[in-house]
């Protein structure tokens, strides 16, 4: 009964299951976002410098250079949260039509693919979000800033997608992780001089924002570094969670932080009296235990048909050779592939890198 019961938590279902619960919590922020949208806009800044004569000395003119700061345009902060959800709904939309009639090989290959793009445009937007809010207008800076993410970006799925362990994919977690050093350190030093923001606002959220995003770098790190993490937590199921939790707890509590900077938010189609406040710690603690109950799930119950098929009686350190079609490139016969085994687990190694769909294992627990 236990094993039959154990068999319903397919690494397709999990994925479908996930994709869902994404679907719903996107849709449901992008609801909110609208019943509770507002008129607060914020100036896009940039620094032009022009050359005047100098009339300071008659006897020499010389040109002397000023520094003018001019607004390019204005943003509505809440229309940016409502475009980021409606991005990363879009995508998970995505994720789930992946899981049907789709076989794991499939479904693997095309949800890195979906995810990365969608890392790429909702980290950076988010970030450049949090810093509107915290009071950085400033173009060149959140251009800039928009840019390394994307950069960050393209190195995970570079790193995620590199077959052996090597200097290029050493190469690309280095400059990740930079990259990740850089982006927190600039929203704490914004945060700490952040004004119009309560204290606890601006020492709590930079916080969460730090530590969530750092969980994405050391989950890929680990899935690839340890083969104790590699089994125990599946790839794309928690980077599938990691994702919607942390834009859910980052948009919410920078949103509420917005009631000490404009008018008392109320909703605007709907009579209802929120206290702000409490809505903070509600957000706060609601998502980050739903975030560690599910990873405990996940943890305790991993994909069944994910789980290495090894015979009973199997010795430690063996080597064990699977018969794998090969690449379209090759012309007949079959590629041996050599997957060393401990304690009947597949150590790292196993890992087939991204040639298409029809490139890896049916049961590859480590991708």
């Amino acid at each position: 009964m236990k094993m039959k019961f154990l068999e319903l938590f397919t690494f397709q279902r999990y994925i479908a299951g996930l994709n869902t619960i994404a679907v719903l919590v996107h849709a449901t922020n992008v609801i909110l976002l609208g019943v509770y949208h507002m008129g607060y806009e914020v100036p896009l800044r940039y620094t032009e410098t022009t050359f005047a004569a100098s009339t300071n000395n008659p006897d020499k003119i010389t040109n002397e250079a000023f520094s003018v700061t001019k607004e390019w345009t204005t943003v509505n902060v809440i229309t940016l949260f409502m475009m980021n959800e409606g991005i990363a709904l879009f995508s998970a939309l995505l994720g789930l039509a992946n899981t049907v009639n789709s076989s794991n090989k499939k479904i693997i290959y095309y949800e890195t693919i979906r995810r990365w793009i969608e890392f790429a445009l909702t980290a950076a937007f988010l970030e450049v979000i949090l810093l509107l809010i915290l009071g950085e207008t400033d173009l060149f800076s959140l251009t800039s800033l928009w840019v390394i993410i994307v950069i960050q970006q393209i190195c995970g799925y570079l790193g995620d997608t590199e077959e052996t362990n090597g200097t290029h994919k050493f190469l690309y977690y280095f400059i990740g992780f930079s990259i990740l050093v850089y982006q927190q350190t600039f929203v704490m030093l914004k945060a700490f001089s952040a004004t119009g923001i309560s204290d606890r606002d601006r020492t709590i959220i930079p916080i969460v924002n730090a530590v969530m995003y750092s969980l994405f770098g050391f989950h890929q790190y680990f899935s690839d570094a340890s083969n104790w993490y590699s089994i125990r937590f599946n790839k794309h199921t928690y980077y599938i969670l990691l994702s919607f939790c942390t834009k859910t707890i980052v948009t919410w509590l920078s949103f509420i932080s917005l009631r000490h900077i404009i008018e008392e938010i109320q909703p605007k189609y709907v009579e209802y009296s929120v206290d702000w406040y409490e809505a903070f710690n509600i957000t706060l603690y609601v998502v980050l235990s739903f975030f560690v109950v599910v990873s405990g799930f996940l943890y305790t119950v991993r994909p069944y048909d994910l789980r290495p098929r090894i015979k009973k009686g199997s010795v430690s350190e063996n080597l064990i050779q699977k018969q794998v079609p090969a690449p379209s490139v090759v012309n007949g016969g079959d590629e041996v592939i050599e997957i060393a085994c401990r304690d009947g687990i597949p150590l790292m190694g196993a890992n087939i890198p991204m040639l298409g769909p029809e490139s890896y294992f049916e049961t590859d627990s480590l991708l």
